[in-house]
């Protein structure tokens, strides 16, 4: 999220010699031209309410770090193996809601957004380049959404009395590397204050400060 800009990083595809990555690079494009999203030449773009969102699901995934086969998962991704089983959260769209909100309520509409928000982040791939900063020394391209929506469930009942508005995440690798050893706890207290009007957090500038 906080990676300098490379204006020239979409570019001029038709130039990329290696197929594979030309393909990849126009599916981006495709998915990217029909969300009306425009990069400006950032790997990983998110919007501010987008952003916050990652921090509130890291939340959710941090309650489950000391489990086994998290444990386990992060053990693979440091070895460069990709785990066969990917691992899976359920997420209550009200209280993330809550937690994303600036007034801490779970409104109907507010619901909707961050639903909205959920679908686009899991929709939209992002690219992740590993190697020495600045160098090109030891670089490597990783492309994949950093979430999955893997299952569903929706409140038909009269009034959602049942609240049963939850969504199974599946989280990316990148929630996982390096998960044990280059880690920050961030506090609840963050989220109700990020995006406040006058606070000096509801800009671009904080977002990217803050990763």
């Amino acid at each position: 999220i906080a990676s300098r800009k490379v204006p020239q990083l979409f570019t001029n595809v038709e130039a990329i010699t290696n197929i594979q990555d030309r393909q990849r690079l126009q599916a981006l494009q495709a998915v990217d031209e029909a969300r009306l999203v425009d990069r400006g030449g950032k790997a990983t773009y998110l919007t501010r309410r987008q952003t916050k969102i990652v921090y509130a699901l890291s939340m959710f995934l941090n309650q489950q770090k000391d489990k086994p086969e998290v444990e386990s998962y992060v053990k693979s991704i440091s070895r460069g193996v990709q785990p066969i089983t990917r691992i899976a959260i359920p997420v209550s769209i009200t209280e993330l809601t809550k937690m994303v909100t600036t007034d801490g309520k779970a409104r109907s509409r507010q619901k909707a957004e961050v639903l909205s928000d959920l679908k686009a982040i899991s929709e939209m791939k992002q690219v992740q380049t590993f190697g020495i900063y600045g160098t090109g020394e030891g670089n490597a391209r990783f492309i994949a959404s950093l979430i999955n929506i893997s299952e569903q469930l929706e409140d038909l009942s009269k009034e959602r009395v049942q609240d049963l508005d939850y969504v199974t995440v599946q989280f990316g690798s990148i929630f996982f590397y390096q998960l044990y050893n280059k880690y920050a706890i961030i506090k609840p207290s963050l989220l109700q204050i990020w995006g406040k009007a006058g606070s000096g957090t509801d800009t671009e500038l904080f977002g990217i400060l803050l990763s």
